[in-house]
């Protein structure tokens, strides 16, 4: 069987942000904003920037695509704030009501392709933290509805998740070979070695140096989760965990909230 790896291009690829899609300034300033806060648990901050959005709204500063746009995404941080600040009691109805944000009716070509990215992403992460399943048969008309052209690499991040989890190696493969395209500012050593880790393991191939590099490149609180939840059971069923490997993950993850702000 030929790796499909080795298929890939080499090397990191270029330097996208991961989660900027390829449209442009309405992102930069007022989305980036909102997503640096909250990777931050900044929630003074995370107001603040989702005030300056709805108020460019409000004022007309950008065109109803947009705008509509601006809603969705607000909408799904709705309900990744409560995953992210890890509020488990709010989820449920936090989800609830971003879904029925993301049911609004999109106004041009900018809202259409948002709103499609960011219900397939909130699905995803309702499914991986146990909110609301996600189906294969749902899954696949969730991502059937949106093309590859459309997709930029924070959506592809979520697809590996899902495809992984799901053992498909192709479509886990196409993420990383999209990641490579692409590349991230963020973490990138890390995504590297998360996309290289999971399509290695879907071909029976990794090592436990591979593993014991992507422990090391591990950088927030969600990268251990993730570990655990979703890569982890297949270190497990391959013979490749151990007691350096649990001590590492477990070292790792101290050192982690160590430095994580308290809320």
């Amino acid at each position: 069987m030929i790796s499909f790896l080795a298929q890939l291009p080499m090397g990191h690829g270029t330097c996208k942000r991961m989660d900027k899609p390829a449209d442009t300034i309405w992102y930069e300033r007022w989305v980036f904003p909102i997503v640096d806060a909250l990777a931050d648990h900044d929630e003074h901050s995370l107001d603040n920037a989702e005030r300056r959005a709805r108020d460019a709204i409000a004022t007309g500063e950008v065109t109803p695509d947009i705008a509509r746009a601006i809603e969705f995404i607000l909408g799904y941080h709705i309900y990744l704030r409560t995953v992210i600040l890890d509020r488990k009691d709010r989820q449920p109805s936090a989800l609830e009501q971003a879904l029925a944000e993301l049911k609004r009716p999109a106004l041009g070509t900018v809202s259409s392709r948002t709103k499609r990215c960011m219900l397939l992403q909130i699905r995803i992460i309702a499914d991986d933290i146990g909110t609301m399943p996600l189906g294969k048969a749902e899954y696949h008309t969730l991502r059937s509805a949106i093309s590859d052209d459309e997709l930029h690499t924070e959506q592809w991040f979520y697809i590996s998740k899902y495809s992984f989890k799901q053992r498909d190696l192709p479509e886990t493969a196409k993420a990383y070979e999209q990641y490579l395209d692409e590349g991230s500012n963020w973490a990138r050593d890390y995504n590297w070695r998360r996309f290289e880790v999971m399509v290695k393991l879907l071909e029976n191939r990794a090592t436990s140096l591979d593993i014991e590099l992507l422990i090391k490149s591990m950088v927030v609180p969600g990268c251990i989760t993730e570990m655990r939840n979703v890569i982890w059971p297949v270190i497990v069923e391959q013979g490749l965990a151990s007691n350096h490997l649990e001590l590492l993950l477990s070292q790792r993850a101290k050192e982690i909230a160590d430095r994580e702000p308290r809320t």
